[in-house]
């Protein structure tokens, strides 16, 4: 059975397809090729190794932050406070 984060990860990578409407789009905002983008999909699935901080920054760049490098990495990046505990306005 897969673990929550497992959950989590996978349902991220998801979100940023759906995001940039299909893997190849994704792969194209990130400058790399769409098997980089399914092979990520596919570790996101088995709960293989994570992402590296420098992708997770690319995914979010990629995905105009509709997903987060603390989405992906929060154990690099922490977590992400909600906008009015940052300071900005809500």
């Amino acid at each position: 059975m897969a673990e929550t984060s497992d959950i989590k990860w996978k349902a991220h990578m998801d979100r940023a397809v759906t995001i940039c409407g299909t893997d190849t789009e994704l792969a194209r905002r990130m400058k790399c090729s769409r098997q980089w983008v399914a092979k990520l999909r596919d570790t996101s699935e088995r709960g293989a190794r994570k992402i590296s901080g420098e992708q997770a920054i690319l995914v979010e760049e990629a995905t105009d932050r509709g997903v987060t490098r603390h989405d992906l990495r929060p154990d690099l990046f922490g977590m992400m406070a909600p906008a009015n505990q940052q300071g900005l306005p809500s």
